[in-house]
């Protein structure tokens, strides 16, 4: 078994989320963060590949009880109540991703509200997913040094034809408290609803929110 010491940097979960971003780790090195250290003749890697081996799939991951963890070697109380901290972080994560909303009685203010949080950190953009009014799946774009986000519209419409979504909902972010929307912010929502309105999915609004407060574009009937 290796030991995370004798790992080069580019293989150790820290070093990689740093250099690469946490988004492009493996699900392993993922894991072996959480699980922290290693034992004798076991790195937190090690660890990592043995929970997964555990559950055949990271899908099933959110399955596993204390009992499932603790039998494996080298896994203490400290590294399993991690594990299972996180899954149930996952579950209550889940439970709010299948929010209904209502579009007759639809609020912008208490969506901004949900997101407001990332109003301080670099640009992002999120794609809400809704099937038969109830949320489905959320998509984040990020921009990186103050550059603009980078999205895909191909991928977003791969994502609603998985989910037969037929309604989504974009929040952004602007890092100042200046909440009017740009030139390329106005382009980018008559782009993104034109082209799912060809695939017969109503594009609900376009949220920026900032420190500021919120724009909602479908309160100003831009769209």
């Amino acid at each position: 078994m290796s030991k995370i010491k004798d790992l080069i940097n580019d293989d150790k979960p820290r070093e990689q989320a740093k250099t690469k971003g946490i988004e492009n780790l493996t699900n392993s090195s993922l894991l072996a963060l959480i699980i922290n250290s290693g034992i004798k003749g076991y790195s937190c890697i090690d660890l990592a590949n043995e929970v997964l081996k555990k559950c055949t799939s990271v899908d099933n991951l959110i399955n596993l009880t204390y009992n499932d963890l603790i039998s494996i070697k080298g896994m203490k109380d400290a590294k399993v109540y991690r594990i299972l901290s996180l899954i149930e972080l996952v579950k209550r994560i889940n439970s709010n991703i299948n929010k209904k909303i209502d579009i007759i009685h639809y609020d912008a203010k208490v969506f901004a509200k949900e997101f407001i949080i990332y109003s301080n950190s670099n640009e992002k953009m999120f794609v809400l997913l809704y099937k038969n009014k109830y949320r489905v799946d959320i998509l984040k774009f990020s921009s990186y040094s103050n550059d603009f986000i980078r999205f895909s519209l191909n991928s977003i419409k791969k994502r609603i034809l998985e989910k037969k979504a037929n309604e989504v909902l974009l929040i952004h972010n602007h890092e100042s408290e200046y909440i009017e929307p740009s030139n390329d912010d106005i382009f980018t929502t008559f782009f993104i609803e034109s082209s799912l309105r060809e695939d017969k999915v109503l594009l609900i609004d376009h949220l920026i929110v900032s420190q500021n407060g919120y724009f909602s574009f479908k309160e100003h009937k831009i769209f």
